[in-house]
């Protein structure tokens, strides 16, 4: 199962790769030394292309920790996911931190979209995911490429953390919620039923029930696969804790648990539209420690639960989906 897909969490990479003899940890210049080979555990590779934020979200204390993007060469990307693949890794996940912003510290030199078709033209993987990306860096382009890109995932974890205009301005953000919806229904109207996952934050200074309700509604019109819901927690040397109105942590508890139930339903809602039909499914190394069932995900990043022998672990394989639940579907592979 995939870290948090938004690169600013305690996703990828925050305990170190292993690179099958060592842990590699994070040093300032990390991005330029990156030798990985082999993730424990994992079936699916992550490939990082990216380190530094520029975007001092208010709430957010890696941008001045992690200094300013940083962007890898594309022939040390090239090297990486060409090892990935030939020990035996058929889904890279391109990561960042900005994943967006990749290649805006050479002056145009390397684009994010240069290094999806080279990466693409790679025989032996079967595909390739973006880990996490801003709404206003998903240009017409970007769009296109994944629509005609038959590796290229229609799978994009685009952070809301807010759908309400006032909050969003407070947290830095630079959209408003009309412009996110406005994005992902040209998403929509180029792909064929895309996976949008998302972080949302609950209890944001001033956030007061209207803000909240707004966010909601928003989260509910998208029709998110999947959403990562976190509370506001104060991080020291960021503006918005340096803000007088902070919300009551119970009133953020609640907020969070009507959150989730908002989460559920909407995931359900996306994942039905998958019923009784056939999906292709990336074989986890490791079974559900649940169901003891083979499990995998799709390319829209559907977790699936089915029957099968351990022999086809790390291939991918038609599953009929047969039951659906907010969290994963379960089926019969064919």
């Amino acid at each position: 199962m995939l870290p948090s897909l938004d690169g600013r969490g305690k996703g990828e990479g925050e305990k170190g790769f292993s690179d099958g003899k060592s842990i590699f940890k994070r040093t300032e210049d990390s991005i330029y030394n990156l030798k990985i080979s082999h993730f424990a555990g994992h079936t699916k590779a992550f490939l990082k292309i990216e380190d530094g934020c520029d975007m001092y979200c208010s709430y957010c204390i890696i941008p001045y920790v992690r200094g300013g993007i940083k962007s890898r060469m594309p022939y040390d990307i090239l090297e990486e996911a060409k090892r990935l693949i030939q020990n035996g890794y058929k889904e890279i996940i391109l990561t960042g931190i900005h994943l967006g912003a990749y290649g805006r510290d050479t002056q145009g030199n390397h684009r994010l979209l240069d290094i999806i078709h080279m990466l693409s033209n790679l025989s032996g993987l079967e595909r390739l995911r973006l880990s996490s990306i801003e709404v206003n860096e998903i240009t017409n382009d970007l769009i296109a490429l994944v629509a005609d890109t038959k590796k290229v995932c229609p799978h994009f974890h685009i952070p809301l953390q807010s759908g309400d205009d006032y909050i969003l301005e407070r947290m830095n953000r630079k959209y408003t919620a009309s412009q996110y919806i406005e994005v992902l229904d040209n998403i929509r109207s180029k792909i064929d039923v895309p996976s949008f996952t998302t972080d949302v934050m609950v209890g944001f200074p001033g956030e007061k029930d209207v803000h909240f309700e707004n966010t909601i509604n928003l989260c509910k019109k998208v029709g998110f696969s999947r959403m990562h819901i976190f509370s506001f927690s104060v991080r020291e040397g960021t503006a918005a804790a340096k803000m007088t109105d902070q919300c009551h942590p119970k009133i953020i508890k609640q907020r969070k648990a009507m959150m989730e139930a908002a989460a559920n339903g909407v995931a359900f809602a996306y994942k039905k539209q998958f019923l009784n039909k056939v999906v292709e499914v990336l074989v986890e190394a490791e079974r559900d420690h649940k169901t003891n069932q083979l499990c995998g995900y799709t390319e829209r990043y559907i977790r699936v639960l089915f029957d099968g022998s351990d022999k086809i672990k790390n291939t991918i394989v038609s599953v009929r989906i047969e039951e659906i639940n907010p969290s994963f579907v379960v089926g019969t592979l064919q």
